[in-house]
C-alpha cells in the first residue's frame, strides 16, 4: 500500500465519521425541539 493510498483511506474515514456525527447531533437537536414543543402543548392543555 502505498502512502497515497493510505492518506485516501484516511481521509475517507474522517468523512465517514463526520457524517455520522452530524446525523447524531441533528437527531438530537430535533429530540429536544419536538420535546419541547410537546410541553408547550401539555401547558395550552392543561
Amino acid at each position: 500500500m502505498t502512502g497515497d493510498e493510505f492518506t485516501n483511506i484516511i481521509i475517507g474515514f474522517y468523512i465517514f465519521a463526520i457524517f455520522i456525527a452530524i446525523i447524531l447531533l441533528g437527531k438530537v437537536i430535533w429530540d429536544r425541539y419536538k420535546n419541547k414543543d410537546d410541553s408547550k402543548y401539555d401547558k395550552i392543555r392543561k
